[in-house]
């Protein structure tokens, strides 16, 4: 029997009654499903979408349709099946199980005293990243533990490079409770690629942006589309509100910094100053209309170090309202990374893309690797000898249902800098999503989303990057809560009535045509 969806989950959410990966302690294993449970999943999914077989390559449940055109579009199924991700494939593809190559030598040791602060499905904790970073993978960028894999990200190389250098790695590190794998260069969708190039243009778009200019009439919500502005203050970019955050008496609204990279480099320290002329650039307007710019809701004032997050002074007179209408849910706090579970799940709610559903997969540490000045010709400086790598950035990877989260180019930008809801929690694993929601507990901003790929049989494809909160919350920022604003009354039901008018709107609108 299929359970109905709850109410603020996608539409293709899929639960059956009795059977779920998810076991009673919140964890999914393919234990928890029996062959003849799994022959229920399968026998539902070929009756209702023709598929013809399917496979568990945790936390995904691989779906195979017999031809490309076979599948169903992003709108009509399922994101998630029985608790695991839904990866939509052609019969015949093979769908890899881990991120990345293997290394062709045997396993080598490590320090004991590293070892014994891993745990399996654990996030490793920075001074083991470090560890391997400056003793054994001495020129990585980064280092990414990717549900139960750490992968290596290498300097990339050609091809017939790359495999001479895996014959000289590693294949396993002895003891360890994960996979070890390498990756040759960055891996997709990470934050160096959008500051590096432009996405190429989509020849069709399954998902049409929504371009409101909520702020000009009602209060405008995280997730509302918002535009950066050129010197002539014509549209340049797109992006997703975040939501508003105080520490103390200053007040900001986060969004992506990625709409103001360019400006950044052509017009040094232009955030945050108060001349008139020189921030129009780093003005943000909400919701084009007719192709001009919208209302005007604020400035960009400082981007957040080591983040792709802007945080914006908004202007007099704009409100906003930290709520979820599509969820019916409030944004109440925001949440370390510390206090995320591989597992957790999470929606993501844009007026450019819709709902969509992501799970808690790993995290990403980015690696520098400062150029220290000798102190003498000849000399290193003695400073630098205890530190040679550093984590420059760490950012949170969310497996979703799609490797094409949508394929509109302004729609793939203006997904940038929504933020995550946690909706699931393996730690809680009695509550309902609804519950979780109503927690309200944000975890984490969506970085920049190519989403070029489509049909691709690898995991890194399907995953989504963003940052994590952890630097504000250690300097004391939250999500903002006005005295007035009580979110389970007045304001949530204000701004479900204004989703509900719109939804009336959009449907007469549909009819008439």
């Amino acid at each position: 029997m299929v359970i109905p969806r709850e109410r603020g989950l996608p539409t293709v959410d899929l639960k059956f009654d009795g059977i779920s990966f998810i076991g009673p302690d919140g964890r999914i294993d393919a234990s928890n499903v029996s062959p003849a449970q799994m022959n229920v999943i399968f026998t539902y999914l070929k009756h209702e979408y023709g598929v013809v077989n399917i496979s568990y390559s945790e936390p995904f449940l691989v779906i195979f349709c017999a031809l490309k055109m076979d599948i169903p579009n992003e709108n009509e199924r399922p994101t998630c099946v029985a608790g695991l991700i839904a990866i939509w494939c052609v019969a015949g593809q093979k769908f890899e199980q881990y991120i990345g190559a293997s290394g062709r030598q045997g396993e080598i040791r490590i320090d004991q005293r590293m070892l014994k602060k891993l745990q399996k499905r654990k996030v490793p904790p920075d001074d083991f990243i470090l560890y391997l970073a400056n003793r054994v993978f001495i020129d990585c960028e980064a280092l990414s533990f990717m549900w139960e894999s750490l992968i290596v990200e290498l300097p990339r190389v050609n091809a017939r490079k790359f495999q001479a250098r895996l014959r000289r790695l590693p294949h396993n590190i002895k003891d360890a409770p994960f996979t070890l794998r390498y990756y040759n260069g960055p891996l997709p969708n990470t934050m160096r690629r959008y500051d590096a190039t432009e996405p190429p243009v989509a020849v069709a778009a399954s998902v049409a942006p929504n371009d409101t200019d909520k702020a000009r009439v009602k209060p405008f919500h995280p997730g509302s589309l918002i535009t950066s502005l050129d010197m002539e203050r014509r549209i340049h970019k797109c992006a997703s509100v975040g939501i508003v955050v105080n520490r103390g008496p200053e007040k900001r609204l986060t969004s992506s910094w990625h709409s103001w990279t360019e400006y950044n480099s052509d017009f040094p320290r232009i955030f945050g100053w108060l001349d008139p002329q020189r921030r129009i650039v780093s003005r943000d307007s909400q919701g084009p209309a007719n192709g001009k710019p919208g209302i005007a809701v604020g400035m960009v004032w400082v981007r957040y170090r080591g983040t792709n997050t802007a945080l914006l002074d908004l202007e007099n007179g704009i409100r906003f309202a930290n709520v979820f209408p599509n969820l019916n849910a409030p944004a109440r706090t925001l949440i370390a990374s510390k206090d995320q579970e591989l597992g957790d799940t999470y929606m993501l709610d844009s007026n450019h893309a819709g709902l969509r559903q992501a799970m808690g997969y790993g995290t990403r540490f980015v690696i520098a690797r400062p150029v220290c000045e000798p102190v003498a010709p000849g000399t290193l400086n003695p400073m630098c000898l205890s530190h040679l790598a550093i984590i420059s950035a760490r950012h949170g990877a969310f497996a979703t249902g799609s490797s094409r989260l949508a394929c509109h180019p302004s729609v793939r930008e203006g997904i940038s800098g929504a933020v995550l809801l946690r909706s699931g929690d393996v730690t809680r694993s009695t509550q309902t999503p609804s519950q979780v929601m109503q927690r309200g507990e944000v975890a984490a901003q969506v970085q920049y989303v190519h989403g070029q790929y489509k049909y691709r049989a690898s995991p890194e494809y399907y995953l989504v990057f963003a940052d994590f909160f952890d630097g504000m919350i250690q300097e004391g920022w939250d999500i903002f809560q006005p005295q007035e604003q009580v979110l389970s009354g007045w304001m949530l039901d204000e701004v479900n009535r204004e989703a509900e008018a719109d939804q009336d709107t959009e449907m007469t609108e549909d009819a008439e045509e």
